[in-house]
């Protein structure tokens, strides 16, 4: 699991508007979203001090209908470098799957990540990375663990649900169950 610091804060809008444009939209929906992410604000409050109105080029509401949507859009160029390795992705959330043949490019694929992070004007957080070593413990043979990641914690479990075919449907399910009986 990669952990992309302030993920929707440093989302700049006109890269965003960029692979918007890319995109198959009506131009109607297009003009919407440039108007929508054009000439953006805010202001911070204080203890009944409010600030001027500062002018804003990033950021995504991620509260919002079009949040999530956007910063998918914005991460969209985030592939894996291997044949045979995934990527799951679900909004800010990216998970990379790599098979235990391919166990040899794990730093690549996260150097990766980290080299995109940067041109999508994001973070690469490393020390709030997680690996999880996956294996079938009714096998006979040994497990061998690969050597440790530089900054990176190999945990025992993590909270995502992940289905045969590599879907965070399950998971996304169960998010906006828990997040509406909240």
């Amino acid at each position: 699991m990669t952990d992309l610091t302030k993920a929707f804060d440093t989302v700049r809008h006109v890269t965003l508007l960029e692979k918007l444009a890319a995109q198959d939209l009506p131009d109607h929906v297009y003009n919407w979203l440039v108007n929508f992410f054009s000439g953006r604000t805010q202001c911070t409050t204080f203890r009944e001090t409010t600030s001027e109105l500062q002018k804003i080029s990033a950021s995504i509401i991620q509260g919002s209908t079009i949040g999530p949507a956007s910063y998918v859009v914005s991460a969209s160029d985030l592939k894996v470098v291997n044949a045979g390795n995934a990527l799951c992705k679900y909004v800010d959330d990216t998970y990379i799957i790599i098979p235990s043949s391919k166990v040899d490019t794990r730093i690549e694929e996260l150097d990766n990540v980290e080299r995109l992070a940067k041109v999508n004007n994001l973070r690469l957080t490393r020390a709030k990375c997680a690996e999880l070593v996956i294996h079938n413990g009714r096998r006979k043979r040994q497990l061998v663990l690969p050597s440790l990641l530089p900054d990176v914690t190999r945990v025992q479990a993590l909270n995502m649900t992940i289905n045969y075919n590599l879907s965070a449907s399950d998971h996304v399910t169960n998010v906006i169950r828990i997040r509406s009986s909240a």
